[in-house]
């Protein structure tokens, strides 16, 4: 079964001329937002990697890159999940829904996987796609890699690039 995802994203954010991202590096006050363990936070940033690359988007340093990605599995803790949106300065009000269909991003306090793409001038999250994901402590590296990408795919159907945003007028 195919993952769903939903977004959301800042109007006021070119998207169009975004071109390269980056990932906090693991000793950054990031990584304490992040209740992964190191092998399902590679299994993560691998499937992060591999879904922008083919979406032609270039990896930089984050001094360089136009967005940083950054990214949260709930784990039953809306603490945890608290302290990540205060991180990644996550404003609900201040993104449009990307299908008017939905009006509220479906975070559940277990298996739902948070990706944000925070400007890299204003430090605040610009995009954010959620998605359920259903781990498993049977999962191997591989597993989750597949999952995570498969999440990834559907999130990124939702970027709001060009052909989107023209909808949206």
């Amino acid at each position: 079964m195919k993952p769903k995802a939903q977004s959301r994203y800042q109007a006021s954010f070119d998207f169009t001329t975004a071109k390269s991202y980056s990932l906090y590096y693991r000793n950054s006050v990031f990584s304490d937002y992040q209740n992964l363990s190191d092998t399902d936070r590679n299994s993560v940033e691998l499937a992060i990697e591999q879904a922008f690359d083919a979406r032609g988007f270039a990896y930089k340093e984050p001094e360089q890159a136009d967005f940083i990605i950054t990214y949260f599995v709930s784990q039953n803790s809306r603490r945890d999940l608290a302290r990540y949106n205060q991180g990644v300065r996550y404003c609900r009000y201040c993104l449009q829904e990307y299908d008017n269909d939905s009006k509220e991003l479906s975070v559940k306090p277990f298996g739902t996987f948070i990706v944000d793409l925070v400007d890299t001038k204003t430090k605040r999250s610009v995009w954010r796609a959620v998605s359920d994901i259903r781990l498993s402590d049977k999962d191997n590296s591989q597993e989750l890699q597949v999952k995570f990408e498969q999440a990834l795919i559907a999130m990124l159907s939702q970027y709001p690039d060009q052909q989107l945003l023209q909808r949206a007028r």
